[in-house]
């Protein structure tokens, strides 16, 4: 309890800091978790601070079915995306814990997309669901067929995400036509080069579709 204390002190520290140094007009807080309600009134002293979520107006056409149940940094890549290359069709994929794919039309329609586990979360997976197989690290290794069990693991993990990715790819191509990918998320760098398709790589995209929420509602 104490550890989260400190972490709740220095959050506001920090928001207080930047709105010192910044010119800080509006804040939009994007949170997969619960939002500590006392934290965020200690916020508002310094900034306004507005919270995303499916009832916020956005500058796209959300098609997804459970808008309540989307993820905001889902949302939130989508619309930086569509921004950042207009009029054409994008496909979205973030890897990080989870990998997640989603797809928004040249019209800024976004059409929802798909979710699997990343490669820490596969390799986990193995080791944690079956009785023998160990934990091991994440590597890349060059022969992609493993001559050990730990390496037939990792090239499990790695090779067979690449798959996935590049499965993906060509199925939304064959759906939609023309197709613009982007990477984003923590390895989104270690697999940008091991695809068939270009691709772009933008780290802060979910940042830059925050910033377009905000300039879109301060618009209105």
């Amino acid at each position: 309890m104490q550890e989260y204390t400190t972490s709740k002190k220095l959050s506001i520290r920090v928001i207080k800091r930047l709105c010192t140094q910044y010119e800080i007009k509006d804040a939009l807080l994007s949170s997969t978790r619960d939002i500590e309600w006392k934290v965020l009134q200690k916020a508002k002293e310094y900034i306004s601070i507005k919270i995303l979520d499916h009832n916020t107006s956005i500058p796209i056409e959300n098609l997804y079915q459970t808008p309540e149940t989307l993820g905001k940094d889902r949302l939130a890549g989508v619309i930086g995306a569509a921004a950042l290359y207009p009029a054409q069709t994008l496909m979205v994929v973030d890897i990080g814990t989870c990998i997640t794919y989603d797809i928004i039309d040249e019209y800024k329609k976004y059409h929802g997309g798909n979710i699997s586990p990343g490669v820490h979360l596969r390799l986990k997976a193995m080791h944690r669901y079956t009785d023998k197989l160990p934990l091991v690290d994440y590597l890349v290794n060059d022969d992609e067929i493993g001559k050990t069990t730990v390496k037939a693991m990792q090239n499990g993990a790695v090779y067979g995400t690449i798959g996935e990715i590049d499965s993906f790819i060509r199925r939304i191509k064959q759906k939609f036509g023309r197709l613009t990918v982007i990477f984003t998320g923590g390895d989104a760098d270690k697999f940008a080069n091991m695809l068939e398709t270009k691709i772009f790589v933008l780290p802060y995209l979910i940042l830059q579709g925050l910033n377009e929420i905000i300039l879109h509602n301060n618009a209105a």
